[in-house]
């Protein structure tokens, strides 16, 4: 088109009024300076094409460049005064040649969009004069008798938009620059050619599905101008068969739907398939039917979405088309690639590998025309990278590749080494990468070991957390480094394998894990590699899991000094470390990095940094401040919004406090989490929160407030919150607050010994007129339904038994503790007994007022002695870590009450063997059992003195 452009010149020139431009008085002719050719002037570049231009005897030279200049301004020139030449003044074929050659010449001279933008204006132009040209019979003859050929024909047309649409692809922001380069907008002027009564330039349904395909480019307006394109063209193909849809323009505003990424486009995609298949019945003769593309795009978009489902189901349609005589529909490789992804995006590893077996029947068979290529194979062992189980099936995979002569590429091999990274088994995962080193050695370039691949398996070292993490990590980035120095690796390790190495460290066990990361650091700014903010967080997290706070603060310095900006997590992480901390400063130390992320320029509290500081006030029992942070989250002008965690936060931190409000101040929380709803709405740790406050709170009241608790739980799953139900916590709480009807009791209370006297302590206490031991046994029945008890519901029952003072009190208390031991040691409980448990039956005992207490107390004391010798021996011979249950103060407490309210004769001698045990199991007397001691060694006092 160029040599075109080049050689209608000389015809369009005469009518140019540039002065500027080459005169055919010129003797005129190109030639290049070569290498070997002399030339005296040494301000001529060789190899630069020259213009020699002879005026009168004197020679002057002019460059490619100087040319390329005086066209383009001669071509400006023109194409301005034709747009402004009056309507009408294209009676002369020499000028409509001219505005031909000037069309031709800003497509392909002239910058993408603005050539675009003028050659368009120019169509429009000679078209609007045609259309006068031709209401005048005399002109249009003459026109006709002097012009050779049609010039402005709907090749040109379609040659036009076809630069748009090019320019829309490789320039996506044209459409934002001007908005007469925008889809719709061309749509509407190629209408407007359409609608003329001129006979040239008229559009074709290629010239539509173009701007189609261009308008893909821009997001906004895609499938919007896809739509309106396909309704004109179906609207007017009855009288112009030229407008015809066909499937070009089907399948183009398909790919419009795939790719603008909407949740209703595969949706879409089938509807446009469906309405092909509509038109082919009723419209015969258009070549709308579906095919094998359209098919597979359809598919594709389902597959993109993870929708197996629907992918079968159009494989399913294209095999039953296939089988009533549409050969072309039966499904290709293409096809039952799409469906593997759909399969390896949904996680149906199992069902992803059946499919590929049945592709490599079919093709055995002959029923598919493909072998299973590497993209098959490597999408099924993608399916396995993301899988946490059997890497070995896909390895085995990756082998019946190579078998059938399929080479497997870096893909295929990362697959496989991921399926082994995420199954933690780190060693062969480095196997697999050496083989894949050694494959590129023996020439196989597909297979070249990234440094993707090497960081994949560096992350897996520092999943694993091992002690030789570290080492492994390192020694494994120093063959990197070698690698790329020989050229053997595409490029040296970046941020991401320094990084992963740094996690490695951090994550290790090793005791110089810490000393080994920093240095690592200063290795990374040795090679080039600057360390970013997340090197810097990564050390910053491991000192603060680590309890060395001073050394996390050290790194944040640090990394300022390094000119490297915190992010959010730096001070998150570190607000989290302070908030776990005991030492005095914590509190102040929060408050301060809080204040310093309000007032940064940059950064602002998140979500992360509030509820942390929530967290923080919770494990002090700060009700109040934790209630001001919240109202302060809730308030009109806040940027963070608190979510369910922030609320149930506060709620635990009531439930903590001291505040003789507490439980009250907890419901309170609950009803506004109620209130508000949505993404605040009170989930079962809510209600179980507000639960254990009343709990703390020790209140009589306890029972009757948890209870309804329960009923508004249930209340509010009748009304839809399906997810809200009782859990084993709820019960257990509940079960717990039975144990607090029974007021004035002082029995768990280990100071219950203080200033007392020997006759006091045979009183019982008051009983409610509703038996609160009767009542926590039916919650246990209602429990069993749904859950089975574990450790703190056996605790807590036995609880209960040991404040309740009924003659049967003991021996349920007893049966409830030998039947936890039972389920302990047969593994159905998996969970350690707790002195707890065994102080609640003595005390049940010794409230019983059962004569034979003492001794049944003992019993319970030497059943728990007898466990502890049998946990002994099992965890010698099995080497395992001790689950002994220790007595502890309360225990002894518990029994030497029980001991000196007894009429036993010999209570010096119990007392005796009882201090004993405490002193194998360092416990040191309390106050209270100094008392009890006293008690029980009265009588041997008086015999004594006596």
């Amino acid at each position: 088109m160029k040599r075109q452009l080049r050689s209608r010149i000389r015809s369009v020139l005469p009518h140019s009024s540039s002065n500027t431009a080459i005169g055919h008085s010129r003797t005129s002719r190109r030639i290049h300076l070569r290498r070997h050719h002399t030339c005296r002037n040494r301000f001529v570049r060789k190899d630069v094409p020259i213009q020699i231009e002879n005026e009168g005897n004197k020679f002057r030279l002019i460059s490619k460049r100087s040319l390329s200049s005086d066209m383009d301004s001669v071509w400006r020139h023109t194409s301005t005064r034709l747009l402004e030449t009056p309507i009408g003044s294209f009676d002369d074929p020499k000028t409509r040649t001219e505005c031909h050659m000037a069309v031709l010449w800003w497509l392909n001279d002239a910058p993408a969009d603005e050539g675009t933008s003028m050659a368009i204006r120019l169509l429009e132009r000679i078209q609007k004069d045609d259309q006068t040209l031709r209401q005048n019979k005399e002109s249009l003859d003459w026109i006709a008798g002097e012009a050779t050929e049609d010039l402005f024909t709907t090749d040109l047309l379609n040659l036009v938009v076809n630069n748009w649409r090019k320019a829309a692809a490789e320039k996506p922001l044209l459409f934002g620059g001007d908005p007469e380069l925008s889809a719709s907008s061309l749509f509407e002027r190629i209408k407007a050619l359409e609608a003329s009564s001129s006979t040239i330039l008229k559009p074709d349904v290629h010239t539509f599905s173009m701007i189609m395909d261009g308008a893909i480019h821009d997001s906004r307006q895609s499938v919007i101008v896809g739509h309106d394109i396909l309704q004109y063209l179906r609207i007017h193909a009855t009288n112009h068969p030229r407008l015809r849809p066909n499937v070009y323009t089907f399948s183009t505003l398909m790919n419009s739907w795939v790719k603008s990424g909407r949740a209703e486009a595969p949706d879409k995609v089938e509807e446009l398939l469906e309405q092909m298949h509509e038109l082919s019945f009723e419209e015969p003769e258009w070549d709308v039917a579906p095919n094998q593309v359209t098919y597979a795009t359809a598919i594709d978009c389902w597959a993109q979405k993870g929708r197996p489902d629907r992918v079968e189901f159009l494989l399913q349609e294209m095999y039953e088309e296939s089988r009533n005589g549409n050969e072309e529909l039966k499904p290709a490789l293409a096809c039952f690639n799409g469906y593997l992804v759909a399969l390896a995006k949904a996680g149906d590893v199992d069902k992803a590998q059946s499919v590929l077996d049945q592709m490599e029947r079919l093709y055995e068979s002959g029923e598919l025309n493909e072998q299973p290529s590497v993209i098959s194979y490597s999408t099924v062992l993608s399916a396995f990278a993301k899988s946490k189980t059997e890497p070995e099936v896909a390895e085995s995979i990756l082998r019946r590749m190579i078998d059938q002569d399929i080479s497997p590429n870096v893909i295929s091999y990362n697959s496989v080494i991921n399926a082994y990274v995420n199954s933690r088994n780190i060693e062969r995962a480095e196997e697999l990468l050496g083989e894949m080193h050694q494959s590129f050695l023996q020439g196989n370039i597909e297979v070249r070991p990234t440094v993707q691949t090497y960081t994949v398996v560096l992350s897996g070292w520092s999943k694993l957390r091992s002690s030789d993490a570290g080492e492994r990590g390192e020694r494994l980035l120093r063959l990197m480094r070698d690698l790329a120095n020989s050229g053997e690796l595409d490029s040296p390790p970046d941020i991401v394998a320094y990084n992963a190495v740094l996690d490695c460290w951090a994550k290790s066990r090793s005791r110089d894990a810490m000393s080994r990361a920093q240095a690592l650091i200063r290795t990374m700014e040795s090679d080039g590699i600057k360390p970013d903010v997340y090197s810097y967080n990564i050390l910053i997290r491991s000192f603060a899991r680590a309890r060395k706070i001073a050394e996390a603060e050290g790194v944040l310095k640090t990394m300022m000094d390094a000119g490297v900006e915190p992010d959010i997590t730096s001070y998150n992480t570190l607000l989290d470390a302070w908030s776990k901390s005991t030492l005095r400063q914590a509190t102040a130390r929060i408050r301060s990095l809080f204040r310093v992320l309000k007032k940064h320029e940059r950064l602002e509290p998140d979500l992360v940094t509030y509820n942390t500081l929530l967290h923080s006030y919770t494990r002090r029992g700060y009700g109040e401040q934790a209630q001001s942070l919240l109202d302060e989250m809730c308030g009109d002008g806040s940027r963070v919004r608190p979510d369910s965690i922030s609320f149930n936060t506060v709620i635990s931190a009531w439930a903590h406090s001291t505040d003789p409000e507490a439980p009250q101040r907890a419901e309170a929380i609950l009803e506004r989490m109620i209130e508000i709803g949505g993404r605040v709405r009170p989930d079962v740790i809510s209600f179980n929160s507000v639960m254990g406050a009343w709990v703390r709170s020790r209140s009589p009241k306890a029972f009757q407030r948890c209870e309804k608790l329960v009923a508004i739980m249930h209340e509010m799953r009748q009304e839809g919150y399906m997810t809200l139900k009782p859990d084993p916590v709820t019960f257990n709480t509940l079960i717990s607050t039975c144990g607090l009807m029974y007021s004035n009791d002082r029995s768990l209370d280990e100071t219950a010994g203080d200033g007392i006297s020997g006759d006091d302590l045979s009183e019982n206490d008051v009983s409610p007129s509703i038996d609160p031991a009767l009542q926590a046994e039916s919650i246990l029945e209602e429990m069993k339904g749904h859950y089975d008890p574990d450790g703190k519901t056996y605790g807590a029952i036995i609880n209960v038994w040991s404040r309740s003072h009924a003659p049967e009190s003991g021996e349920k208390a007893e049966a409830y503790l030998r039947e936890l031991i039972g389920k302990v040691s047969s593994g159905r409980v998996n969970e350690n007994l707790r002195a707890f448990e065994f102080t609640s039956t003595i005390r049940a005992w010794g409230n019983s007022g059962d004569p034979n207490a003492i001794y049944k107390a003992d019993e319970i004391l030497h059943l728990l002695l007898q466990y502890n010798q049998q946990q002994k021996k099992i965890e010698e011979n099995s080497r395992g870590t001790k689950t002994l249950v220790i007595p502890d103060k309360f225990l002894f407490h518990a029994i030497l009450k029980v001991l000196a309210a007894s009429n036993v004769h010999d209570k010096p001698k119990y007392a005796d063997r009882l201090l004993q045990l405490m002193k194998e199991y360092e416990v040191k007397p309390s106050r209270a059992i100094v008392q009890l001691l006293e008690v029980c060694y009265r009588r041997r006092v008086e015999e004594m003195t006596g």
